[in-house]
């Protein structure tokens, strides 16, 4: 019986902990959640190009402030990546997509939202009729070390380390992903490891 109601309860933990996160720059088709994986067929079959939005998703994580400081690389080389359109907030800007993104406002834009848009950048697949990956990923010039950061909304503007999401471009759509969020926080299997000990 013990080994029955230990089994639950590690069944409870890892369901609990599977889709919660310590908050993600994701990748997302819209700023509704609705789809991290587009079909962009390259021309001539196709138009060849999709959007692809960056946002914060808070999810177990801090409210976001006023920053975030993170990497965005994209796995393909018959990619071209258009300029990023910006949300009005994000004033101060230094970012080349793919490669490293800094963004702020002047004011902390974040505070009360689970999930704050930053911009969109259109993608034009030239050539690729394979699958590939844009993900974000730590940012290896930041001054705290490499990272993915966002501020926190407080008066002291914290720096918060958070997760990075992928986002899955193929073309062909029968081999898409069932889900491609940010995955668990290493951190969240401790509990896990305690009931082992």
């Amino acid at each position: 019986m013990k080994k029955l109601a230990l089994l639950f309860t590690l069944l409870l933990i890892v369901g609990a902990a599977a889709g919660a996160h310590e908050g993600a720059i994701s990748l997302y088709s819209d700023t509704e959640l609705s789809s991290c994986s587009m079909d962009i067929i390259p021309p001539p079959e196709g138009a060849g190009t999709g959007d692809i939005w960056m946002l914060y998703v808070r999810d177990q994580g801090v409210e976001m402030g006023a920053a975030a400081e993170f990497r965005v690389l994209c796995t393909s080389s018959s990619v071209l990546f258009f300029l990023p359109v910006w949300e009005p907030y994000i004033t101060l800007i230094n970012a080349t997509i793919p490669g490293n993104v800094s963004v702020a406002g002047t004011t902390q834009f974040g505070c009360g939202q689970d999930i704050v848009p930053l911009g969109y950048v259109t993608v034009y697949n030239m050539s690729d009729p394979d699958t590939f990956h844009v993900k974000v990923v730590d940012n290896p010039d930041s001054w705290s070390g490499p990272g993915i950061y966002i501020t926190a909304c407080d008066d002291d503007n914290t720096e918060v380390k958070v997760i990075g999401g992928a986002f899955v471009l193929t073309g062909d759509p029968e081999n898409f992903p069932a889900n491609c969020n940010p995955g668990v926080e290493s951190k969240s299997w401790g509990a896990i490891k305690e009931l082992y000990r």
